[in-house]
């Protein structure tokens, strides 16, 4: 009988830690965790993201999302909507593969001394862009090298989608000409 009783209180503080752990809402206003093997590389679903900003040789863009994702600080006009949508994608689906610690002074060998593209994402509720360094492609070519430039793991990303590759970046949003960015907190 005594036996029955503790099993009954275990199992109703198990179902309300269940039911408690469902009810919690994540806050997404922290810099993003670098994500462990397997894992999404953004911390939060782009629902929990305000701007975007990417950065190339050619230019910078600064996207916005109150709703519906819009160029900010510069003119709408030769934006390659399509290759928006496509980053938006890439970086949505974005998995981390491996990520291993990695001396600064070998950077180079994995292009993230000077990225050839530089994603930066703010949270809401963030004052400040959290930069992703894309550096080139493995020797496979099936993913790229990342970092986060606040985080001293460099990440392989998969680039089974085509938005992070180089040799698709003259698709990249910044292609068009675009002014400076505004904003560059």
């Amino acid at each position: 009988m005594r036996s029955n009783v503790v099993l009954c209180l275990v199992l109703c503080g198990l179902v309300s830690y269940g039911y408690l752990e469902r009810q919690a809402v994540p806050q997404y206003t922290a810099a993003p965790v670098t994500a462990p093997a397997g894992e999404k590389l953004l911390a939060a679903p782009l629902d929990h993201i305000v701007a975007l900003r990417f950065k190339d040789p050619r230019g910078c863009l600064v996207l916005s999302q109150s709703g519906m994702w819009r160029v900010t600080g510069g003119p709408e006009a030769g934006i390659d909507t399509d290759a928006i949508t496509q980053l938006l994608s890439t970086i949505e689906t974005a998995q981390v593969i491996r990520a291993f610690d990695c001396d600064p002074l070998q950077l180079a060998q994995y292009g993230l001394i000077t990225p050839s593209l530089v994603m930066g994402v703010r949270y809401g509720g963030a004052q400040e862009f959290h930069d992703l360094l894309v550096g080139d492609k493995n020797p496979v070519g099936n993913a790229v090298y990342a970092k986060w430039a606040y985080a001293p793991q460099v990440l392989l990303v998969n680039g089974s989608s085509r938005g992070f590759e180089k040799d698709n970046r003259s698709r990249s949003p910044a292609a068009a000409s675009v002014p400076i960015c505004r904003d560059e907190r």
